[in-house]
């Protein structure tokens, strides 16, 4: 960590930068965390809290604003209908994916690479029961 660098200055910015997109949208968060989250990159519930991964932090920014911009739209709008959609390129054009883009592409979720990972261990765990003349499980 860089000197004089605190662990909350990323939160902090990330923070920063949800309220601005409330700001623009027309909405106030009741609450925005950000905490250690296995299977969403964020949330939004129907009291008007924000909830966003933790691991949002260490991904790229076009990534980072992108979600930022989803949940704030669901203050406004709380499904994925066309209404959603239709603010979503009206908010941020620059973050929908264009035709032909892979968007995100370079964005992998943590809990599939768990799993993979676990796959992984089972399957060897497997062939060492199978190499001592056990009975796979």
């Amino acid at each position: 960590m860089a000197p004089g660098r605190t662990p909350t200055q990323p939160r902090e910015a990330f923070k920063a930068d949800v309220l601005r997109w409330a700001a623009k949208v027309g909405v106030t968060p009741k609450q925005v965390r950000i905490q250690r989250m296995t299977r969403k990159w964020a949330s939004c519930s129907r009291l008007g809290r924000l909830t966003f991964n933790a691991a949002l932090l260490r991904k790229p920014r076009r990534f980072r604003q992108y979600v930022m911009a989803h949940e704030v739209l669901h203050l406004k709008v709380p499904n994925h209908g066309s209404l959603f959609k239709s603010l979503l390129k009206a908010y941020a054009p620059e973050f929908i994916p264009q035709e032909g883009d892979a968007p995100f592409a370079d964005v992998e979720f943590r809990r599939s690479s768990f799993h993979a990972s676990r796959r992984r261990r089972r399957a060897l765990a497997e062939h060492s029961k199978e190499d001592a003349g056990q009975a796979p499980s």
